[in-house]
């Protein structure tokens, strides 16, 4: 860390990888309420929090350039994880920093979840505009396209804030 919720060095060496990287906030961390919905199980606590990933990671010898948006996210608390339905982490951010970032869950368990054709719903999240974040108070997530092998290829994601 090299400045509290603000800046931090990252940095791996192993396996042919070499990762010089760091990560600089472009936003204050927002704290989102889970309150019901199965990721309490997960802790007391969570927020997320827009930034910029910049570096540079060698691998088997070739520098690849870092320079990306990131969404930087933390729990903490007591954990009883369970078998959490499917959920989804969409986010965005624009050349100014602004953006979402949205938590959404399926309403049916695993064991009967039809995934195709479904609709997830969110759990939490945030919608930043003109540099203001905002709580998402509700919203959704569905595929509307996907591969020949299930995986999503275009999503559309409503909220409102």
């Amino acid at each position: 860390m090299v400045k509290p919720l603000q800046e931090f060095q990252l940095g791996y060496t192993g396996d042919e990888c070499v990762a010089d990287l760091r990560w600089s906030a472009t936003a204050d961390a927002f704290h989102s309420r889970w309150g019901s919905g199965g990721a309490e199980a997960w802790g007391q606590g969570h927020f997320e929090q827009p930034g910029r990933l910049t570096g540079t990671i060698t691998l088997n010898g070739e520098d690849l350039r870092v320079d990306c948006w990131s969404n930087r996210d933390h729990s903490w608390g007591p954990r009883a994880p369970k078998a959490m339905p499917r959920a989804d982490f969409p986010w965005a951010l624009d050349s100014n920093g602004d953006g979402f970032h949205m938590f959404a869950v399926a309403d049916a368990p695993a064991a009967t979840d039809a995934v195709e054709g479904t609709t997830e719903n969110l759990l939490f999240g945030w919608h930043r505009a003109a540099g203001t974040t905002s709580p998402l108070v509700s919203g959704t997530r569905r595929a509307v396209e996907r591969g020949s092998d299930g995986r999503p290829l275009r999503i559309e994601v409503r909220g409102i804030d």
